[in-house]
């Protein structure tokens, strides 16, 4: 995309999100997420929020065969939040809506509106150097699994997270979110169950081999606790320990 094609993409969106009473502050995300969205930090009523936008306009590049898999993913996000985020480990959803196309730019935008956790995530922590304490791993684990058992057992129908990793779990001295479900699974099907997961370790080879169950993103947490106690994300601690174990620590 050219930079003036995505200029006219941001000049939409902060219109279209001030119309609805937002402020649009800066980029949260580097890169788009697996449902091809961005992050943004912004505020309402002098509340801190998250949005994410799905436009094309704002990606680098994407596949034509790959927008109704986008669309679908976004979809699930929202519904999802929209159930589970009333549990107090998993941000709050505030709003959605999609700003239509016009004269400016011919694509709708998508947005998803949610609440704002401003705490480090462990990748964050393992990048800074500052590893996660024992204590601290006890509530990343009793506050992890209690938003899992949530989206597992605990909505109308089974969700599976399918992306918890270092980057997707927040904490800090007394409490620990989980957030990003761009990829989650509704139910015992699923439409795109080729969407690719966990590149760096931290699933359990069941995760990719057609059989996901929540047990996969019980593992991913457990590896997401060893990796903020040693310091080291798992790909690394694997590369040094061995690919199909874990040493103790």
């Amino acid at each position: 995309m050219s930079e003036n094609y995505r200029s006219r993409v941001y000049e939409k969106l902060r219109k279209g999100v001030e119309e609805r009473g937002y402020t649009l502050a800066e980029r949260l995300s580097k890169t788009a997420g697996a449902s091809g969205s961005i992050a943004f930090k912004g505020e309402k009523d002098h509340k801190s929020l998250v949005l994410k936008v799905g436009s094309y306009g704002l990606l680098e590049s994407f596949d034509i065969d790959n927008v109704k898999k986008l669309d679908e993913l976004r979809r699930r996000e929202r519904e999802v939040l929209k159930l589970a985020g009333n549990h107090p480990n998993i941000p709050d959803y505030i709003d959605s809506f999609t700003i239509n196309p016009d004269s400016l730019y011919p694509e709708p935008i998508h947005v998803l509106v949610m609440e704002h956790i401003d705490l480090p995530s462990i990748a964050e922590r393992i990048k800074n150097e500052e590893r996660v304490s024992e204590e601290e791993a006890k509530i990343l684990l009793r506050d992890g699994l209690s938003a899992l058992k949530h989206l597992h057992t605990g909505l109308p129908y089974r969700v599976l997270h399918r992306d918890v990793k270092t980057g997707n779990v927040l904490l800090n001295h007394d409490k620990a979110y989980l957030i990003d479900f761009d990829i989650v699974q509704q139910g015992e099907s699923d439409a795109t169950s080729g969407t690719a997961i966990d590149t760096r370790g931290y699933y359990p080879i069941d995760a990719f081999n057609g059989h996901p169950n929540p047990s996969c993103d019980l593992v991913a947490l457990g590896h997401v606790a060893v990796a903020g106690i040693s310091g080291k994300e798992i790909s690394e601690i694997r590369s040094e320990q061995g690919l199909y174990g874990l040493d103790p620590i």
